[in-house]
């Protein structure tokens, strides 16, 4: 299992600790990607663009056309409750997904803007799922409802 992080051998015992203990216990497995992700997830991910046709939900190319990713609606990272639900993925060409994605734990402000240029119906679909899933992010939701010019005078009202 070479590149995985954090791999324990399944029923692997501990030794016993103490004095009178005579009981070990399995240790637990766990297995995490240099990415964070669990391989479930990666496989989740897959099968979910497989199921929805392997093509770009924004502008519709394919697999021959450019490469198909998929992307969590809220990140992995910050909510892993959502990562394997299938309303929180967008299947995205590389193009369409750049900008969609910052490196963990920069909050850009201007990470809206890319959201919101996105076809109508996958930013409703994206800010029905943010609303409903974590409503404290009213404005995102706003925003990405309303569409580009929306995101370019929430990103410049400052300058």
């Amino acid at each position: 299992m070479a590149g995985l992080v954090g791999v324990e051998t399944p029923g692997a015992l501990k030794p016993a600790e103490g004095k009178g203990m005579e009981t070990n216990f399995p240790e637990k497995r766990h297995v995490t990607l240099p990415n964070g992700r669990a391989p479930s997830v990666r496989r989740f991910c897959r099968r979910v663009r497989t199921e929805r046709g392997n093509f770009c939900e924004n502008c519709g190319v394919g697999p021959e056309v450019r490469q198909i990713e998929s992307h969590h609606i809220l990140t992995y990272h910050d909510y892993p409750e959502f990562g394997k639900d299938p309303a929180n993925i967008l299947v995205l060409c590389i193009n369409c997904h750049r900008g969609l994605s910052v490196p963990y734990g920069h909050k850009l402000d201007y990470e809206v803007l890319y959201w919101a240029r996105l076809k109508p119906e996958l930013r409703q679909r994206v800010a029905d799922y943010v609303e409903a899933k974590d409503p404290s992010r009213s404005t995102f939701v706003r925003i990405v409802r309303a569409g580009e010019k929306a995101a370019e005078d929430y990103i410049f009202r400052d300058m």
